[in-house]
């Protein structure tokens, strides 16, 4: 915690105290560290009060420009990505046309969660849904395919900085 006291003269040319505070964490969406300033803090309780603000700012801030809440929006994310690396002449490290069609097939097969929340899709959701397609006749092998496609766009998600964890 930095909380340091400067004098600054007023109108008047009396000299005032203020606080500048500097607070730094880890984002937990990034891994990287983040640090925020901020001065004019007329004093000290206002300015621990600024503290432990910039701190949770620090730490929960997601990256800019990934703003992603809906299944939908982070499968058509990583789709995208899947698509934009696929092999060609010039790119021969991508990924196979074949892979990137049989990740759509099975990620079609979560289209009844696109209007549901990213932190909603849970272990717990993930399982009793493929229980629940198992029980309607889906073999195990392609609920197996589907749950890996799933922990496949939660990975990415975490790549991007969406989502905290896995």
């Amino acid at each position: 915690m930095s909380i340091r006291p400067y004098q600054k003269n007023d109108e008047d040319g009396k000299a005032k105290t203020f606080y500048k505070v500097s607070a730094e964490a880890i984002n937990k969406y990034t891994g990287k560290r983040v640090q925020k300033m901020r001065r004019g803090i007329p004093s000290i309780p206002k300015a621990e009060r600024v503290y432990r603000e910039l701190w949770s700012i620090c730490r929960e801030e997601k990256p800019e420009g990934l703003n992603l809440r809906l299944w939908s929006e982070l499968v058509e994310r990583y789709l995208d990505y899947i698509e934009k690396n696929v092999r060609t002449k010039e790119r021969p490290e991508g990924f196979s046309l074949s892979l990137s069609k049989n990740k759509c097939s099975q990620l079609k097969h979560t289209r009844n969660w696109d209007q549901r929340h990213i932190e909603l899709v849970t272990p717990q959701f993930v399982l009793s849904y493929l229980d629940e397609r198992e029980n309607e006749g889906m073999s195990r092998y392609m609920s197996n395919q589907i749950l890996q496609q799933v922990k496949l766009v939660f990975s990415y998600g975490v790549e991007l900085g969406v989502i905290s964890a896995n």
